[in-house]
C-alpha cells in the first residue's frame, strides 16, 4: 500500500471516528436516569447503534489496510471528477 492510500485511509478514518463519536453522544442523551431508553427512543437508540457498528468496521477496515467501502466510494467519486 503506497503512501497516498494510506494518507486517504488515514484520513477517512478520523472522520470515521468523529461520527463514531456524534452517534455516541446522541445515543447517550436517550439514554434515561436510570439506564434505560424510553420506549418512544428505542427506535432511534437502535438505529444509532446500528449505524456505529457500521462505523466500527469500517473504522476497522481502514485501519487494517481491508477494503474499505468509504475509500471505493471516494475513489469512485475522484475518478468521476477526472481527479
Amino acid at each position: 500500500m503506497g503512501i497516498p492510500e494510506r494518507a486517504k485511509r488515514a484520513m477517512l478514518a478520523e472522520a470515521v471516528e468523529d461520527r463514531i463519536f456524534e452517534l455516541t453522544d446522541l445515543m447517550e442523551g436517550l439514554i434515561e436516569d436510570d439506564g434505560t431508553v424510553a420506549e418512544k427512543n428505542r427506535k432511534k437508540a437502535t438505529d444509532l447503534a446500528t449505524q456505529t457498528k457500521k462505523l466500527q468496521q469500517e473504522y476497522s477496515d481502514l485501519v487494517n489496510g481491508s477494503p474499505s467501502s468509504v475509500l471505493n466510494a471516494l475513489d469512485s467519486i475522484s475518478k468521476g471528477r477526472g481527479s
